[in-house]
C-alpha cells in the first residue's frame, strides 16, 4: 500500500516544502511514520486477534482522527 501512494505523498510534500528544509522535513515525517507504525500495527494486531470488528472499528477510529489532524486549509492547494 505504501508504494501506490508514496509517489503522490513525495510530489506534494516536496512542492510545500522549501528546498534548504527539504530533507530535515522529509527525515522527520519518516521518523513520524515509523513511530506510529510500530505503536499501532501491535494494537492492530491485537485486536484483530480478540474481534476483526474491533480491528476495523479502531482502523475506522484512526482515520477519522487522522483526517482531522492533517486538515489542509482551503486555499493552500490552489
Amino acid at each position: 500500500m505504501k508504494i501506490l501512494r508514496a509517489p503522490i505523498l513525495s510530489d506534494f510534500m516536496n512542492k510545500h516544502i522549501d528546498s534548504k528544509n527539504r530533507a530535515t522535513v522529509l527525515s522527520s515525517v519518516s521518523l513520524v511514520e515509523r513511530i506510529v507504525v510500530t505503536i499501532l500495527y501491535p494494537i492492530i494486531g491485537f485486536l484483530a486477534d480478540v474481534s476483526l470488528n474491533y480491528a476495523l472499528m479502531f482502523l475506522g477510529v484512526l482515520a477519522l482522527i487522522f483526517t482531522f489532524i492533517t486538515r489542509i486549509e482551503e486555499g493552500y492547494l490552489s
